[in-house]
């Protein structure tokens, strides 16, 4: 993909390595993307550097 999107940002799971990656991502790192806040968790299974990503609107979880 970066060969066909210079620039592009590509965030990989902390233990993982994942080739090409512009970013390592870390347990409980928050990020903001398209207005919504990503909350990532690491959660070692089939590999070391497996991670979970929560997604929620940036103003807070919806109510209901």
């Amino acid at each position: 993909m970066k060969a066909n999107f210079p620039g592009i940002s590509v965030l990989g799971g902390g233990n993982d390595n994942v080739p090409n990656a512009t970013e390592q991502l870390a347990n409980n790192q928050e990020l903001i993307l398209n207005g919504l806040k990503v909350t990532c968790y690491h959660t070692p299974c089939h590999t070391r550097g497996h991670m979970l990503y929560l997604f929620e609107p940036v103003e807070g979880p919806a109510e209901g």
